[in-house]
């Protein structure tokens, strides 16, 4: 491999953190305009997939993450496309509980990269970003888990039902930003907790991030020329 080969390689390395931004991002945006259609099974499902897969691509820098990151992700990526062929609560739950593991994984180590770099670069942002939707999505998964295993644990108007693909990652979003529609509510106190807890972590992870970025943009100007 001669150098310039080498250079693209790491050049595509370095807009890891990107890909799983845009891949989240169009999952967010795009899955709620295809309630109601037919096929929207199939299409969170890829989209959901590509996220998982973007998320183990942005840990492949190093060969133990990625290891372990594609292991965690397996269970998770069997249980959804298994769902076509054998419905299994217990194929459901592992999964899901694996998918909880591994988007806990990858936020942990997206983050000890992003706080070791020396300067605030474009992917280094994004994996912020990232990670912060990271944080919606795991606890989708929690509040998917906690549903199934506690039938009644949230509340809705009469207008939608919790069966909706997406409705516990709305809720979820709802909950990280603090908007607090108020058309989906925890019911027992596992689920308050969890939605408190969310919320917290959620404001906190904001104030952290916002206070790094502006001391790493000030230590970066301050340095002579």
């Amino acid at each position: 491999m001669d150098k310039t080969q080498l250079n693209s390689r790491w050049s595509w390395l370095r807009r890891r953190f990107v890909f799983l931004l845009a891949t989240l991002l169009f999952m967010m945006a795009v899955v709620p305009f295809l309630e109601g259609l037919s096929g929207l099974h199939t299409f969170f499902n890829i989209f959901l997939s590509a996220v998982l897969l973007s998320a183990v691509y942005a840990l492949s820098q190093k060969i133990r993450e990625f290891v372990a990151a594609v292991v965690l992700a397996i269970p998770m990526l069997l249980s959804i496309w298994s769902d076509y062929f054998v419905r299994s609560d217990a194929l459901f739950l592992i999964g899901r509980i694996c998918g909880i593991l591994f988007l806990a994984f990858t936020i942990f180590h997206i983050l000890r990269h992003i706080l070791q770099q020396q300067e605030v670069t474009r992917d280094t942002i994004a994996g912020a970003a990232a990670v912060y939707l990271l944080f919606a999505l795991m606890w989708a998964f929690i509040y998917i888990v906690l549903e199934r295993l506690q039938p009644g644990s949230f509340a809705t108007s009469s207008a939608q039902t919790l069966e909706g693909r997406s409705i516990f990652i709305y809720f979820s979003l709802v909950t990280i930003t603090t908007l607090g529609y108020g058309d989906i509510t925890p019911v027992t106190y596992i689920a308050r907790s969890l939605a408190v807890l969310e919320a917290v972590v959620g404001q906190l992870y904001l104030v952290v991030l916002v206070s790094w970025l502006v001391g790493m943009y000030v230590s970066k100007k301050s340095r002579p020329l």
